[in-house]
């Protein structure tokens, strides 16, 4: 039997420093999630590397895994939970119970809490994913079409969370199939060019 094998992308070559971001584009199909994953050290590339701070990733995962933050495209709820019950849980479990009342301020969930997951829409589950995000306050976020489902409000909610990690530091590499310009010093590459 004869497996065959599809390159999704080679040759791809970025540094990235402290307060960057990366924005890949794509068509749908494309690559992108696969990229992302591969930077999460999810999945293995068959040939080349992923270093952080000069470590390959896959030598030091266990580490690794603990830096960062990532956004899955599909949720990961458990839809009968209040909305409050997820936030109180992952706020325990990355110890930042003293940050949740900020966190849902900041989101306007204050009026979701009592209502089961599967009461809200898609655009208030991004919202809540994003919350989580924010909870576990990590420095490098991977945002896999963070965008999607948003309103303008949750757009702009979701750019100033952006700056403000950039500005703290951060490291932010992000997917989408449409055009983003709101961040100015921005590296942007197209992963249909490494077919």
């Amino acid at each position: 039997m004869i497996i065959k094998k599809n390159v999704i992308f080679k040759d791809i070559n970025l540094k990235l420093n402290s307060q960057s971001i990366l924005i890949v584009n794509g068509k749908n199909g494309s690559g992108k999630t696969s990229f992302l994953k591969l930077i999460a050290g999810f999945i293995k590339p068959t040939a080349g590397n992923i270093t952080c701070v000069d470590h390959n990733i896959k030598d030091y995962l266990e580490d690794y895994i603990h830096d960062f933050s990532y956004l899955a495209t599909d949720d990961i709820f458990n839809y009968e939970f209040l909305t409050k019950y997820y936030l109180n849980l992952w706020a325990q479990i990355y110890e930042a119970k003293e940050s949740l009342e900020s966190v849902i301020h900041y989101f306007n969930l204050k009026n979701i809490l009592n209502l089961q997951i599967k009461q809200i829409s898609s655009g208030w589950k991004k919202r809540l994913l994003l919350a989580k995000i924010m909870l576990e306050n990590k420095m490098i976020l991977l945002l896999d079409e963070p965008f999607n489902f948003l309103d303008q409000m949750g757009s702009d909610l979701l750019i100033n969370m952006i700056n403000s990690k950039l500005l703290s530091g951060g490291i932010v590499i992000l997917t989408s199939n449409q055009k983003i310009d709101q961040f100015k010093t921005a590296q942007h590459i197209n992963i249909d060019m490494y077919k």
